[in-house]
């Protein structure tokens, strides 16, 4: 199979591109049946001599909408002169006879691990195939018979609106918005984003959005506090396990002279993360005997073995009092209270299970707390009657280089979210679950506003998560949202048009605060609860939406769901539950 990749040397960061072309066909050449092709403009140089001295195909081409970009501005000539050479692979295909079987595409930002041709020759595709959630053609599997059909007809295009498409990513807005969502979908593990977790079964990783040879540049911001806000998420412990694959790569193919510079600042960032990451060694929950003066309560989070950052470690879950309602839960570190946070989130699972008790349906609680290296973190209840009850302790210490297992903010709305089966019952264990529960799987998980980036400084939603099954009188919201010139007073949630529930933004997000100590909001810009569909769940949808204190609406994402009616399904639920349970009974120390 043909694998294709752009090169210019109009643009400006070339020499730094063809450091990661490098890095692209070593792996490509190493771990694959690839057949590399470079389609380049540019003159001949000792680069182009290496990529032929690797066996690449080296194929000078210019985009037929240079002359157009020259009028439009010298920045979007430099970027699109290499970006738009892509959609000439269609055309280049056909010159060369390779017509007749699909090509792959990708961005020099990647390293290829593992041999996928078998597995893109059995993908059918009618135009070309990219990765599912946000669109991304930094791989795309392309039916170049296809596509060369309609050639002619989207270079038209390309040449009406190239004024817009070079503020909407260039050829990746022009295949977005031509195709209008006719494309198929690759797995993710062809488009495995270098700041998600590290997965052996991924086969190309790509660098999207901060590459590995940038590393000196991002240090630098990051010691200034001026890195973008939309790269934060992407520089985390993930992101460094991959470059530190990338490096070696680098380092095999004798790198350039930089070497010594980049595993320095690798180093150096490594140890940076590390410093805030704490192993939830054991989590204890005490005081579970009749007599005590607590009726029932679970601990959603931490779990026993995650791995977090420690300026902004979750603390949630469920408690209900005995003889009276509990009103807060107090986290302790030694004698001092370090943080308080009011049970009052909605829990109707929790209800369903205790209907007669008073406070049940908002017996949830939900905090963040800034911990340091080796630590016990003691959670104690407080009750309407001032009484108080130790609820258990969180054991925690310091990860060394491990570093962190989870970045302190999710991943991108709708570009990624992991498998996931974790709402409990109310309880794991504890809780009693029957087989005539409506059961859902989240399918989408999308932006809905391109009005987000001017209205606000960050979003960010925690749960769902993609692909995650629960009951359906028991999703979990939660998130944060921070407004830009006005604060964020609350959530509506709605479907086909109308409000159906509300929650407001009274969770502390201590990792926000610290991205944005300007803003005072910040601190309790969280949000979290739980939702019971009921009628709604044939809506198959509901929609998040921000207020904020001067009446502005803002649409933030549309959850999009099916109902899951497999007793095979209902197992695998409740397997993980059991597991789950199993692992906090190993971890408990009375």
């Amino acid at each position: 199979m043909k694998w294709f990749f752009t090169l210019t040397d109009l643009s400006p960061s070339f020499l730094q591109d063809v450091k990661l072309a490098q890095v692209a066909v070593h792996t490509a050449k190493q771990n694959t049946s690839l057949e590399p092709v470079c389609l380049y403009d540019g003159t001949e140089n000792e680069i182009t001599e290496w990529l032929q001295g690797q066996g690449v195909t080296v194929i000078s081409r210019r985009t037929p909408h240079y002359d157009k970009l020259q009028t439009i501005g010298e920045r979007e000539l430099q970027i699109g002169a290499g970006a738009f050479l892509s959609a000439e692979i269609p055309q280049i295909a056909e010159e060369m006879a390779w017509a007749q079987s699909p090509v792959l595409y990708t961005d020099v930002a990647v390293l290829f691990l593992k041999d996928m041709v078998e597995e893109l020759q059995e993908i059918k595709c009618d135009y070309f195939a990219v990765a599912r959630g946000e669109f991304n053609p930094g791989v795309m599997l392309i039916n170049v018979a296809n596509m060369q059909l309609v050639y002619q007809d989207i270079n038209k295009y390309i040449g009406e609106k190239i004024a817009e498409l070079v503020r909407q990513g260039y050829v990746a807005g022009a295949y977005k918005n031509y195709f209008a969502g006719e494309w198929q979908e690759l797995p993710l593990s062809l488009n495995w984003r270098s700041y998600w977790e590290v997965n052996p079964e991924a086969k190309i990783v790509h660098f999207h959005g901060v590459r590995p040879n940038n590393i000196a540049g991002i240090i630098t911001q990051l010691q200034l506090g001026k890195l973008p806000d939309v790269l934060v998420d992407k520089v985390n412990y993930h992101y460094l396990k991959h470059g530190e694959i990338w490096l070696n790569c680098y380092q095999e193919i004798g790198g350039l002279e930089e070497t010594d510079e980049l595993e320095e600042k690798l180093f150096y960032v490594r140890q940076q993360l590390a410093k805030g990451a704490v192993d939830v060694k054991r989590v204890v929950l005490l005081n579970q005997d009749p007599e005590a003066s607590l009726w029932e309560a679970a601990l959603d989070s931490p779990q026993p073995g995650a791995k977090l950052s420690a300026d902004a470690v979750v603390v949630s879950g469920w408690v209900l009092g005995k003889q009276s309602p509990a009103r807060s839960v107090e986290l302790l570190l030694g004698d001092e209270v370090i943080a308080t946070t009011e049970v009052n989130i909605p829990r109707p699972d929790v209800a369903q299970v205790y209907p007669s008790v008073s406070g049940a349906e908002n017996s949830g609680f939900y905090t963040t707390v800034e911990l340091g290296a080796k630590v016990e973190l003691i959670m104690r209840v407080v009750l309407e009657d001032g009484s108080r009850g130790i609820l258990g302790r969180v054991e925690c210490g310091f990860m060394g280089e491990e570093g962190l297992d989870e970045p302190s903010r999710s991943p991108e709305i709708g570009e990624f979210g992991k498998v996931e089966i974790y709402n409990s019952g109310p309880v794991f264990g504890w809780g009693t679950l029957t087989s005539d529960k409506e059961l859902i799987r989240i399918t989408n998980v999308v932006k809905v506003s391109e009005k987000q980036e001017e209205l606000l400084l960050g979003f960010s939603l925690d749960h769902p998560k993609l692909y995650q099954i629960s009951k359906a009188e028991g999703i979990e919201i939660g998130g944060w949202v921070l407004g830009k010139n006005s604060p964020i007073l609350r959530l509506e949630l709605i479907t086909q048009g109308k409000m159906f529930d509300e929650c407001y933004l009274t969770v502390q997000r201590l990792d926000v605060a610290k991205l944005y100590p300007q803003k005072s909001e910040a601190k309790n810009c969280g949000f979290a609860t739980i939702i019971n569909l009921g009628e709604l769940l044939e809506t198959g949808y509901f929609m998040l939406q921000a207020v904020c204190a001067d009446e502005t609406r803002i649409p933030l994402a549309e959850i999009q769901w099916e109902k899951v009616l497999s007793r095979f399904d209902w197992g695998e639920l409740e397997l993980a539950k059991s597991r789950a349970f199993l692992t906090r009974i190993n971890n408990l120390v009375l």
